[in-house]
């Protein structure tokens, strides 16, 4: 009986030494670069394509929408709308900044 309490704390310390690792050592940074309102995402989907044709690592992120007006009120619903954002993992952020600056003649972030 003793002997499955042993297990379990070893078990128990490796994925904690598993997770401390994970967290500061082998963790992905990555920085926002463009944030859309959910309105003109096809600039955004055409910003990631070329992105990625140049090599750079990047992630477009869907982030839920909870806002919205009843239409029976007369408003437009927002509820369908998802704001996204483009993030860009940090090694190829500048290199991000400038290819965007090269090809659209504006500077993002």
């Amino acid at each position: 009986m003793e002997l499955i309490f042993v297990f379990a704390g070893v078990a128990f310390l490796i994925a904690l030494i598993h997770s401390i690792v994970k967290v500061f050592f082998l963790e992905e940074k990555w920085e926002t670069l463009i944030f859309s309102n959910g309105l003109d995402n096809k600039n955004m989907l055409e910003i990631y394509s070329y992105l990625r044709s140049e090599g750079i690592k990047c992630i477009i992120v869907n982030l839920e929408s909870d806002s919205g007006f009843s239409s029976s009120n007369g408003l437009i619903s927002t509820r369908n709308i998802v704001p996204q954002r483009l993030d860009v993992h940090k090694n190829h952020i500048h290199k991000a900044r400038n290819l965007i600056l090269k090809r659209y003649g504006t500077s993002l972030g």
